[in-house]
């Protein structure tokens, strides 16, 4: 009953002030319709780009090739995290404002307004987002009053955000690739070492074909040997028939001592012959040493430039990080303001606070009775 008697007195307070009432409603939807037109509240357009963060895993070296399989070429929650905070990032939204000049775009003074940078920078936070959809996909949002400038930036702003992210996602491997280059540089100069090493201890000793060299060695002193020998018996035989002062005797004698010279030098270690068995075993034994650790090391740098290589070759090939599901376009009608919603909320608004107003204003004096009782 007395929601009835309370109801009735609202429409009796309407109907009595139903002409004030009607006037601030229709004032308030004139004026509402005058703020929402495009002169006052310019239309903004809504562009989105649309990706998936990509597995760093996929751009690692033993991946690329071969050495370790992946379970998916999609990022985890991690990698969405890492999207989001560079996404979020001032150094993000000071390239685009710098890139677009949206100081200019955004109609800001720089000559009276000191604090223009940080007003810019709101402006466009304030036009922009980045957030993770249900799917669990990144959405990167822009609004402006060009829906061209709208697309341009969001497609740019996903652009940065792979490039950004592959720095930080390379810049372990820059590291490795900084190390393996040191070991490649000291490993070559070792192997420089060994090898110069090894040049000077063939010139002392002449072991320049070790293989060909000791069988020549070899034969000249077995020849020389057998020479001699052959000699000596002759010798012997020709001192049983002649006299020692024969010139046969004398020449014969001077042919052994030959040799027997030769032979002195080819093993005497005294001799001062380069071309000497005890000299030459020597330089045989230190040259196969030093080519043994030349071999090894040449192998070791072979197989640090491998590595090294294929580092760089995997910083320096561009693999995007992410997955475009959606790339942004030009909208075909605005996001923003919507106009009706603006409209009927301030009409309805106004008519409701003028109603409770004209209530409180007839019902005044007897809620003041009441309270006084």
């Amino acid at each position: 009953m007395n929601d009835s008697i309370n109801l009735l007195g609202v429409i009796k307070v309407f109907l009595r002030r139903k002409k004030v009432i009607g006037i601030l409603t229709i004032l308030a939807l004139i004026g509402s319709i005058i703020i929402t037109s495009e002169s006052i509240m310019p239309p903004y357009f809504k562009s989105s780009c649309i990706f998936y963060p990509s597995n760093p895993l996929a751009a690692d070296q033993q991946s690329l090739f071969g050495e370790k399989e992946i379970s998916s070429l999609f990022g985890a929650e991690a990698e969405t995290d890492r999207m989001l905070s560079i996404g979020n990032s001032p150094g993000l939204s000071n390239f685009i404002i710098e890139k677009f000049n949206l100081l200019s775009h955004y109609e800001i003074d720089t000559v009276n307004n000191p604090d223009y940078l940080i007003k810019v920078a709101k402006k466009f936070q304030k036009n922009f987002e980045i957030l993770k959809t249900q799917h669990g996909a990144l959405s990167v949002n822009v609004w402006d009053t060009d829906k061209n400038l709208a697309a341009d930036i969001a497609n740019e702003v996903v652009r940065k955000m792979d490039e950004m992210y592959d720095w930080l996602v390379k810049g372990n491997q820059r590291k490795v690739l900084d190390i393996y280059e040191q070991r490649y540089n000291q490993q070559q100069k070792y192997v420089q070492d060994i090898t110069d090493s090894l040049t000077s201890v063939k010139k002392k000793y002449g072991t320049y074909n070790i293989l060909m060299q000791s069988e020549v060695l070899s034969n000249s002193i077995a020849a020389s040997q057998a020479e001699l020998s052959l000699l000596k018996a002759r010798l012997k035989l020709l001192e049983k028939f002649y006299n020692p002062a024969d010139s046969n005797i004398i020449e014969l004698a001077a042919m052994i001592k030959g040799y027997e010279e030769k032979i002195n030098s080819l093993i005497s270690p005294s001799s001062g012959s380069r071309f000497n068995l005890e000299s030459f075993s020597k330089g045989v034994e230190i040259t196969s040493v030093l080519e043994d650790k030349r071999k090894a090391a040449v192998e070791e740098l072979n197989q640090i430039k491998a590595k090294y290589e294929r580092y760089l070759s995997t910083i320096n090939q561009k693999i995007s990080n992410l997955f475009i599901v959606e790339r942004a376009a030009p909208a075909p009608k605005k996001d923003k303001p919507i106009r009706w919603l603006i409209v009927f909320a301030s009409s309805l608004g106004t008519f409701l606070l003028s109603l409770i107003t004209a209530i409180v204003v007839e019902n005044y004096q007897s809620w003041k009775t009441k309270l006084n009782e």
